[in-house]
């Protein structure tokens, strides 16, 4: 399954890249000047996704190191049991376990909630993004600049474009975790 998942993740890096050029290239036939427009927003997205792969990349080796030492007390355990009969230290042992066990958990928590943090603000950005673009169409129709066609066609690679860049940015998130 790891395995699985680790081709599909290399296949997604370079068929997502590809797909995603030929759609900005569709758009920026269609419409340069609101291509354009978009791009700028491009910087604020990549700073964003730069913090959260920064913040995921501190907690997955606090999580790495923290499963480190419940996979030392297990082994402590197992290698010391009659040491831990014979002096009643069951307890302590379990109390240890069950400590470094709640902070190896709190630690997946946050890792999870920065990953799960990424979906709706894409969400919220490419939302406010074709509010954006229909009111820009409108007026342009209003105008005759431009057909309902061509607003159409734009509206289409806009929202295509968005697969790709959702399976690229999926990948970083997942590449960031294991490294």
């Amino acid at each position: 399954k790891v395995i699985q998942d680790g081709l599909r993740m290399v296949a997604d890096l370079f068929r997502e890249p590809l797909l995603a050029i030929l759609l900005l290239g569709n758009l920026f036939y269609l419409n340069w000047k609101l291509t354009l427009i978009i791009l700028t927003l491009l910087p604020f997205i990549l700073v964003f996704l730069k913090q959260i792969s920064k913040s995921l990349r501190k907690y997955v080796i606090f999580g790495q190191e923290n499963l480190e030492k419940i996979t030392s007390i297990i082994k402590e355990s197992l290698d010391g049991v009659r040491i831990i009969q014979s002096f009643n230290l069951e307890k302590t042992m379990s109390d240890k376990l069950q400590t470094q066990t709640n902070e190896y958990l709190e630690i997946r928590k946050k890792v999870h909630s920065r990953i799960e943090i990424m979906g709706p603000v894409t969400e919220l950005v490419a939302t406010a993004l074709i509010l954006s673009i229909f009111f820009y169409f409108s007026i342009e129709v209003a105008k005759g600049n431009t057909t309902t066609g061509a607003v159409l066609a734009y509206i289409t690679s806009l929202l295509m474009i968005n697969q790709p860049i959702k399976k690229l940015q999926e990948s970083y998130v997942r590449i960031q975790e294991t490294v």
